[in-house]
């Protein structure tokens, strides 16, 4: 009992011998001894470690978690590395195997903003990227960031950074 549940129970290590040196006898009353010998110990393990149920169930729900973790961190990368794209939550959660609404739930909970926000924050970063260091046009950055068109871009940049992207870019090489 110690190695598969890691306790010393003294009831299982005292019956386990016993029960082995009945079935090692050959006795034809072995059998009928051992018919009943299931509900015995099912008892004790019930009695002993009823409070076992909770441990599986505060296994699963840390595997679970730990699950989840892992989804958004690879929804977050894949985000990440295709942030050109216009990526759907409907087509992220089909690439991950999970529903649009449980990946975008879970990437609230753990990232603490929604993964609508945090593409447009992640856009806009690289936007004001290039702003300080190219002088690609505003429009032509509108597009490699992933923007459908340059007043979307204008638009989220102005409401994430306070500034415009132009009067930004003039800033930061002031």
């Amino acid at each position: 009992m110690r190695d598969y549940m890691g306790v010393d129970d003294k009831f299982m290590q005292h019956l386990g011998p016993l029960v082995l040196q009945e079935l090692k006898s050959d006795l034809p009353q072995t059998h009928l001894m051992l018919d009943g010998f299931d509900y015995v110990i099912a008892g004790h393990m019930l009695r002993a470690y009823s409070n076992m149920s909770e441990i599986v169930v505060a296994t699963e729900a840390r595997e679970s978690k730990h699950r989840d973790t892992e989804l958004v961190k690879a929804t977050r990368d894949l985000v990440l590395d295709r942030l050109d794209e216009n990526l759907t939550a409907q087509e992220i959660g089909h690439i991950r195997d999970v529903s649009p609404f449980r990946l975008m739930r879970l990437f609230k909970n753990e990232m603490g903003i929604s993964l609508h926000q945090f593409v447009l924050q992640n856009r806009v970063a690289y936007v004001r990227y290039q702003l300080k260091h190219s002088d690609t046009p505003l429009v032509d950055l509108a597009y490699d960031a992933g923007f459908s068109s340059q007043s979307h871009m204008n638009a989220s940049y102005t409401k994430i950074m306070g500034i415009s992207p132009g009067r930004h870019r003039k800033q930061l090489r002031n």
